[in-house]
């Protein structure tokens, strides 16, 4: 096909080793019934096959080109494909994204006929597992949709409303406009953040529709290689620094702009500080940032703004006591007193849903140091890794030193974890600290104080009323839900969890609370979110330390794990719940019947109880210093 003449739209796709979606993502363009458009493809330096795959478009469509460059970054491949455009419209593009021909073609349209600079469209997420969201992002009010207005009023108003969309994909772009401005593209991650809210600043025409025309891929992040967070704060705090200065030259009288500008800021900080809770990294320095400059601003923000702007600074500031928190803690102070080359280090790369460890030092092996600060990546003789959230834990790419033994650390149920069901991420560890009965460190739910703690007498006297449960998880794997709600149809049950919820309390929910409120029933529904092998968790036992008695679902072996026999109720000896909501009736109602779920209390333990407990008198972290 020869290139037209009189291009209507030119599309940027910046690509870098993208050879699994590049084709997609230029057939749905080629799909448009605009036939006036070029696709400028700037390689950034591909090591994998994303160019042989990209030139035969250009052989057989002239209106495709090509353009190989060294690595330099996105922003450095979209820089050269402005350089080149032809069209009255630029797209941009990523690589493994791809557009709906359709409604591009809507968006277009609209923008040429109100001879918009700028037009901004709807972005859908596609996740890998089919689903699909906006990604957060609100609706477009009625107010501004398909409304012309200046660049800044219609930031303000997408700002406010929670639809402002940073990325560079979301709008197209008048070209003459866009080359007039000449705002080239940072070499940073997030650089739409900075390209985005400058360039807005400046249009005299933009307009937002509701018009869905770009879809935005979502990957899975890899265990091993993820977004470098230590660079990401760093270049967004310059991000931050540089609208900042940006802000600072615009007219006193555009003070409602300049609020919601600077909101945006803080905004963005707010995700640079929360990422900065997940450096565990004392070496890690913190760039300068402009932090001072908005509490000198107060007096410049909105009234409409205000509680945004509160709540934003409140974040950022707590975000950098946790942080200092951390590097003042003993995990990380404790490396500075002693010699760590006659100690074996053994690094905690990411605590267990981010709650304090529990370490008995003084129990700890002469020879072993703890430490959760990641500077000691490569001189630790094991690190361990908490897999459920090892994810959003990671940094930076892990590499394994030779020699270095990797531990598995996890409590949550093999079903329920990805990590755990992946043979391939599993292979990278070299033991296993699992609830798990085969695991190299069993790490269980029940303890060793349990011996002591269930000979506790039961006052049953002062138990007020029959059967409670808490029900927060939204797992429903085993479909457990739907049994609840059909067995509260036959039996009243005073239900505090998030989910089934008819009952209010304190809002309170440390360990001990929920034992007292245990404590004044009955019977306590005690559902795990999956029926795995081994896997019996605190649902089981708190009922039985509070002096209920757990009406239980979960582990196929839950025999081995029960103190003793006629401790708890197993909800699978009833045909359905209709006959267990009868049974709990009768035994609620016959206190002597009752009383018999206690007699176990007077006995001995059953020793397959007493085994597993006895044998984990000492911390499992104490057991792992004696297997490495």
């Amino acid at each position: 096909m020869t290139a037209p003449q009189n291009i209507k739209i030119s599309f940027i796709i910046p690509m870098y080793n993208r050879e699994k979606y590049i084709e997609a993502s230029i057939d749905s363009i080629l799909k448009l019934t605009i036939s006036e458009i070029e696709i400028i493809v700037v390689d950034d330096g591909s090591t994998d096959t994303s160019v042989a795959l990209v030139r035969p478009y250009t052989v057989r469509d002239s209106r495709v080109r090509l353009i190989i460059q060294e690595n330099r970054g996105q922003g450095a491949a979209r820089n050269t494909g402005l350089s080149v455009v032809n069209g009255a419209y630029i797209s941009f593009i990523d690589s493994d994204d791809w557009i709906s021909p359709t409604h591009f073609e809507q968006l277009y349209h609209t923008a040429v006929s109100l001879d918009a600079d700028v037009a901004a469209g709807k972005t859908q997420y596609i996740y890998q597992n089919g689903a699909t969201s906006f990604g957060g992002f609100q609706p477009i009010t009625e107010k501004i949709k398909n409304n012309l207005l200046t660049g800044r009023a219609l930031f303000c108003e997408l700002l406010r409303s929670g639809a402002y969309a940073p990325m560079s994909c979301s709008y197209i772009y008048k070209s003459s406009w866009i080359q007039e401005l000449n705002i080239p593209f940072c070499d940073v991650i997030h650089e739409d953040e900075l390209w985005t809210a400058i360039v807005l600043s400046y249009a005299n025409r933009a307009i937002a529709t509701d018009i869905v025309f770009y879809m935005y891929r979502q990957h899975d992040n890899s265990i091993c290689s993820t977004i470098n967070i230590k660079k990401r704060i760093g270049d967004v705090i310059f991000i931050a620094n540089t609208l900042v200065e940006h802000i600072k030259k615009t007219d006193a009288k555009e003070s409602d702009f300049i609020s919601c500008f600077l909101l945006n800021i803080l905004r963005l900080c707010t995700t640079a500080f929360f990422d900065l809770r997940r450096i565990k990294d004392s070496s890690f320095a913190l760039s300068a940032y402009s932090f001072a400059y908005f509490s000198d601003s107060q007096e410049k923000i909105s009234d409409a703004d205000k509680s945004a702007y509160t709540y934003y600074l409140k974040s950022i500031n707590q975000s950098i006591d946790i942080y200092q928190s951390w590097l003042n803690s003993e995990l990380v102070t404790n490396l500075k007193t002693v010699d760590t080359a006659s100690q074996k280090i053994i690094l905690i790369f990411n605590t267990m849903w981010d709650q304090p460890l529990d370490i008995p030092q003084k129990e700890i092996p002469k020879g072993f140091i703890f430490t959760t600060d990641r500077r000691y990546f490569n001189e630790a003789h094991a690190i361990v890794f908490h897999l459920p959230t090892l994810e959003r834990s990671l940094d930076e790419d892990l590499v394994k030193p030779d020699n270095q033994k990797w531990i598995a650390w996890s409590m949550e149920s093999d079903e329920n974890s990805p990590f755990q069901n992946s043979s391939e991420i599993m292979e990278l560890f070299d033991y296993r600290m699992t609830y798990n009965l085969d695991a190299d460190i069993v790490y269980p739910y029940y303890k060793y104080n349990y011996l002591k703690e269930f000979r506790k007498p039961c006052d049953i006297a002062s138990k007020k009323s029959d059967i409670c449960m808490m029900i927060s998880s939204n797992i429903n794997n085993i479909s457990h839900l739907a049994y609840l709600k059909e067995l509260m149809q036959y039996i009243n049950i005073d239900s505090y969890g998030k989910l089934l919820n008819n009952k209010k309390t304190e809002n309170d929910t440390r360990a001990d609370a929920k034992l007292k409120l245990y404590a004044t029933y009955k019977f306590v529904i005690a559902f795990e979110n999956s029926c795995a092998e081994d896997y019996v968790t605190d649902q089981f036992y708190d009922p039985i330390l509070a002096g209920a008695v757990p009406v239980y679902l979960g582990a196929p072996n839950i025999d081995k794990f029960a103190p003793a026999s006629g401790s708890y109720i197993d909800s699978r000896d009833f045909e359905s719940p209709k006959e267990l909501a009868t049974f709990l009736t009768n035994v609620c109602q016959n206190e002597a019947l009752y009383q018999t779920y206690f007699e176990w209390k007077e006995n001995p333990y059953l020793p397959s109880f007493e085994q597993k407990v006895k044998a984990v008198k000492e911390h499992p972290f104490v057991r792992l210093c004696s297997i490495l």
